[in-house]
């Protein structure tokens, strides 16, 4: 998932049940099917005892007696409004472990879910119960191939080890920005990131991934091998199976101040709400910047560092790479509404940009903490009109509600650039929307307890800033980002998956063939 957090300095805001159903290490040919055995329920420790014999040196079953483990791989940025029912949970270390998982969860009619890091905040995942979790926390390797051009990253690496290997060897890929998040993760929903406008999104930069299927069989997918399960893996993947490994196009690091960046953050009194957004939508139309060299992420937030009454304000970051004419005509309008706070800093490398911004550590990354994202439809333009009365509400609750004030909307505008190429439709299943429509609007509401009460004032907050979000926006073209929807639903799958009627079959068709019991179906599934 795509995140935000101000400059650091500024705005730090499967053995006994071997004999039962003749259980081998899974494969093409030994993979049975689940009317092999009967399904009865299973403890926590059966399953133990039962998974350890076939799974790797490293790889590690842990159960929840034991609590301070069970705690760490449980923990998630949005606790504890999802929270999945384990009965154990494999931290797997090797392909086999996630094959030898899935076989003996499908001989069980256990349900099962593959999580890295603990941030997707799909409240249908709140339907696992009683299954397994398969960690792929260990799962971390970074290895740039001979070619020099493509590296092979494991299912689990997280994108500050991906970003901080690769810088190693100069070196970069596209990735999300949040450094405690998976790189693969949100690579399936298509994946936005700081580089897309060079580089194109995320998903069009998979080049084969090893792929663990509903079966347990394990496969490569490529424009070679499974050519259509490939097209549909990235911007639809999460809907397949579980990745265990990919190769991904990497990128020589510019050398010199071209390989440089420039962090400028603005704030700005609400009276010049509409000014604001009206020289925002101004600047996109005179600029489309082609090489998708800018970066603008604004806010709605409150930050004492700033403001020590603490009220409300619009905060702006604009971030790009190397001299960027653009660039200078963005700041300068901005700068010409007469800002109340500006900074920036520059000479910034690839390797510390995200960590400038905050994304080291950001809300997101706090696990344990209440995150609710609310999530707009995206969008090719402001609605000024839309925008103050999404400000005038998100005042007033904040003013209303102490606990809500580390709230923040999110207002988010990624290079275009190479990610609005619409020839990539027929490479990859990322929606046309996603690549027409490039600002992500969302309402972030974070806050610490585990307080019922709380809970529900901010479900009702939730819904409210859904609808009047969604207000702005023609209902018939409503478009959300797969991986920001809640998938639970409330987003129909036109709306997440694009509304093409030809492409939507196209995925249908493959979700039928690859996964036809739904065995990965925790989040905006297909069927």
């Amino acid at each position: 998932m795509v995140c935000h957090k101000s400059l650091q300095l500024v705005l730090k805001l499967v053995l006994s049940f071997l004999f039962l159903c003749s259980f081998t290490s899974a494969s093409a040919s030994s993979v049975l099917t689940r009317r092999t055995c009967d399904a009865n329920p299973v403890s926590s420790a059966q399953i133990a005892a039962d998974l350890r014999p076939f799974l790797s040196k490293h790889a590690v079953v842990v159960l929840p007696d034991d609590q301070e483990e069970w705690s760490r791989l449980t923990a998630r940025s949005s606790g504890p409004k999802i929270n999945p029912g384990y009965l154990a949970i494999v931290e797997v270390a090797a392909e086999e472990d996630v094959q030898n998982v899935i076989h003996y969860a499908n001989l069980k009619n256990l349900p099962f879910l593959a999580v890295s890091t603990g941030h997707a905040w799909a409240p249908a995942m709140n339907d696992l119960q009683n299954g397994i979790q398969i960690s792929m926390r260990k799962l971390q390797s970074v290895k740039v191939d001979d070619s020099g051009n493509t590296a092979t990253i494991g299912g689990g690496a997280t994108q500050n080890t991906t970003l901080k290997a690769l810088a190693k060897v100069g070196k970069r890929t596209v990735h999300g920005l949040c450094e405690c998040t998976s790189v693969i993760g949100p690579a399936l929903g298509g994946g936005h990131s700081m580089l897309q406008g060079q580089y194109g999104f995320s998903a069009d930069n998979i080049v084969s991934a090893r792929l663990i299927l509903a079966n347990s069989t394990a496969i490569t997918v490529s424009a070679t091998s499974h050519p259509e399960l490939f097209w549909g893996l990235r911007g639809a993947g999460h809907n397949f199976g579980i990745i265990t490994s990919f190769q991904t196009r990497v990128y020589d690091v510019p050398s010199g101040p071209h390989g440089l960046w420039t962090l400028t953050i603005l704030t700005f009194s609400p009276s010049l709400l509409e000014r604001f957004f009206e020289t925002w939508n101004d600047l996109e139309t005179t600029y489309p910047d082609p090489e998708g060299l800018l970066v603008l992420d604004a806010m709605f937030n409150r930050n004492p560092l700033v403001d020590p009454s603490n009220n409300p304000m619009i905060t702006l970051i604009i971030a790009h790479e190397g001299s960027n004419p653009i660039a200078d005509d963005y700041i300068s309008a901005f700068q010409a509404l007469n800002p109340t706070f500006s900074t920036q800093e520059s000479s910034i490398s690839w390797e510390l940009i995200h960590d400038k911004m905050g994304l080291g550590d950001p809300p997101v990354c706090q696990l344990n903490w209440n995150l609710y994202g609310v999530t707009s439809p995206s969008l090719q333009e402001w609605n000024v009109t839309n925008m103050r009365e999404n400000w005038d509400f998100y005042k007033d609750f904040t003013t209303e509600h102490e606990f809500l004030r580390g709230s923040f909307y999110l207002l988010e505008s990624y290079g275009r650039g190479k990610a609005m190429d619409l020839d990539m439709l027929e490479v990859n299943a990322v929606a046309r929307e996603e690549r027409e429509k490039h600002i992500l609007p969302a309402l972030m509401m974070i806050w610490e307890g585990g307080e019922e009460a709380e809970q529900v004032i901010a479900g009702k907050v939730a819904d409210r800033a859904r609808a009047l979000m969604k207000e702005g926006v023609s209902g018939a073209t409503h478009h959300t980002y797969v991986n920001y929807a809640k998938g639970d639903g409330s987003e129909s799958l036109e709306e997440m998956y694009g509304r093409d009627a030809q492409r939507l079959r196209r995925l249908r068709v493959l979700k039928r063939k690859w996964d036809p019991e739904n065995r990965f179906g925790f989040n905006a599934p297909l069927i």
